[in-house]
């Protein structure tokens, strides 16, 4: 009895479509390598794009500021008009602006902000003056300052709130497409090409 099982040829096992497997696999890992690297690149140069638009805004905005502070030369009408101005932003631009308009000798001549608290005007006097970006309570915050013939310095700034959100969504949508494509490219090497590997090459 054990002669014959031992006689008995016993198959060997082959697990069906490891190798339709393996190659699926790594075909929908290059597809997610090279879709990730462009995405990645995209996002720079989005990043970019956004930070430049906002910046040549912030510019924008600082200049009209120092137009107006020429045309009312009272202070206590330029502070109203600052405050209105940066109402406006908020509403109409995006929320996160805030206007600090200095003296020469640093202090405060007109202030608004669209939050309640001290927190933004505070860093922004703390902030130096090539300092372009920096975090406030963890956000970040772009600023641009201008000088004025007479000394005083304006100050535009916006939280980058609009930025992370935009990016966020960019990536929800291309890590969705990308797993779409991976897993259709992985598909169709299983099915169509599979049996062609198997037959020449297992």
């Amino acid at each position: 009895m054990e002669g014959m099982m031992n006689d008995r040829k016993i198959p060997a096992i082959r697990p069906f479509g490891s190798l339709r497997v393996r190659m699926a696999l790594s075909i929908m890992g290059v597809v997610v390598l090279i879709m990730v690297v462009g995405v990645a690149i995209d996002a720079i140069q989005e990043y970019r794009i956004h930070w430049t638009d906002t910046v040549n805004s912030l510019q924008e905005q600082a200049r009209a500021i120092q137009v107006a502070k020429s045309r009312i030369p009272d202070e206590g009408s330029f502070a109203e008009y600052v405050d209105e101005v940066c109402a406006m932003m908020n509403a109409e631009i995006s929320p996160g602006h805030h206007i600090l308009v200095l003296h020469p000798g640093g202090e405060v001549l007109a202030s608004a902000r669209h939050h309640r608290g001290h927190e933004v005007e505070q860093a922004l006097l703390a902030a130096r003056a090539d300092q372009s970006k920096f975090t406030v309570n963890g956000r970040e915050l772009a600023q641009v300052r201008i000088k004025d013939r007479d000394g005083s310095t304006i100050i535009v700034a916006q939280y980058l709130d609009h930025m992370t959100a935009l990016l966020n969504e960019r990536l929800r949508r291309d890590a969705i497409s990308i797993g779409l494509i991976a897993s259709v490219a992985a598909a169709f090497v299983f099915v169509t090409l599979g049996k062609w590997v198997l037959e020449h090459f297992a």
